[in-house]
């Protein structure tokens, strides 16, 4: 068995080396043709499987690099058209963002513009309000000064109606009608050691102002005894305090710098002089009511008192003669 491989592989080494080499081997003979050459008919078979089956090889090889490039060619195609879509929708969106950039451009020109405006109109208003405070202040400046000028017309005014009035007061106390009783007269008087009788009393009244007295009533009137020690009564305060009073007449007019002669109605009796062994006073009390001429009137009285302590005849009291 060794024996046959080693001839096997000295035949391969003796086929592989050219003939001009190979020893003790004479040259192969070829034949001349006119079509063709004729091989040496001893030639080795082994090299020729080998070189068949290299060269099967070699083109199952270049089949399959085939089929690699093919599908190579396949892929980068496919990655070609996805990458040609990727680029197109790309470009669509590059299109989309530099359209929205020039409206995006376009929108802050116009707020630019809005802004510019407006701080335009913020500077307008500014300069309007400075002009009402500077207005306002001048305003305030007249307004205080006008206030102070119509404090002094004010009281200036307030003086003129205030000396308009004392002068209309001045002037109608100036011509208003004045009355009071001038005389006193007792008509039938008697005296005796203990008492004092009286059948009428008559007074005389005048009015001393410079105009008529109107609408004339007497209240009258009020008797009273008291010790002589005591103060004179007034009317209101004896009327207040309850007490006899005579009616007497109402109504009349009294001209200026004349006089009216009244009976007053006090029916005629008889006073004692001392009660408990005291002196006593004898009063009477009585008041005219009567307006004068000017619009708007108050009520004038004139208010009278008589009394008796001694003689035949009453006379004034001290106190509680007035007029208003």
């Amino acid at each position: 068995m060794i024996d046959e491989q080693d001839s096997s592989d000295e035949q391969r080494a003796a086929a592989e080396q050219p003939f001009s080499q190979r020893p003790n081997e004479p040259a192969p003979e070829f034949v001349a043709s006119r079509d063709k050459t004729v091989q040496p008919s001893n030639a080795a078979t082994p090299r020729n499987d080998k070189q068949e089956n290299s060269s099967e090889e070699f083109k199952r090889f270049e089949i399959w690099q085939l089929v690699i490039n093919g599908f190579a060619v396949i892929v980068g195609t496919a990655v070609c058209f996805i990458y040609g879509c990727q680029l197109s929708v790309m470009n669509r969106q590059l299109d989309e963002m530099k359209g929205s950039g020039v409206q995006a451009k376009q929108l802050i020109e116009q707020a630019t513009a809005q802004a510019n405006s407006a701080k335009a109109q913020s500077e307008q208003a500014k300069a309007q309000t400075d002009k009402m405070g500077e207005s306002l202040a001048k305003t305030e400046k007249l307004v205080g000064a006008t206030s102070g000028l119509a404090k002094e017309a004010k009281r200036s005014a307030d003086l003129s109606f205030e000396s308009l009035r004392m002068a209309q007061e001045n002037s109608r106390i100036d011509e208003r009608p004045w009355l009071g009783v001038i005389t006193i007269s007792t008509e039938g008087g008697v005296e005796t050691a203990d008492s004092f009788s009286f059948k009428q009393i008559i007074l005389t009244l005048q009015n001393s102002g410079k105009t008529p007295a109107l609408k004339l009533s007497t209240d009258c009137c009020h008797m009273s005894l008291r010790k002589s020690s005591d103060p004179a009564p007034d009317y209101d305060d004896a009327i207040s305090q309850g007490g006899h009073v005579t009616p007497a007449h109402k109504g009349g007019v009294v001209a200026p710098n004349s006089t009216v002669i009244l009976s007053l109605g006090v029916p005629s009796m008889s006073i004692a002089k001392r009660a408990s062994g005291e002196p006593m006073t004898y009063y009477i009390t009585g008041k005219f009511i009567y307006y004068d001429t000017f619009p708007g009137s108050k009520q004038h009285t004139s208010k009278f008192c008589l009394m008796y302590r001694h003689g035949n005849a009453l006379t004034f009291c001290q106190d509680n003669n007035s007029m208003d």
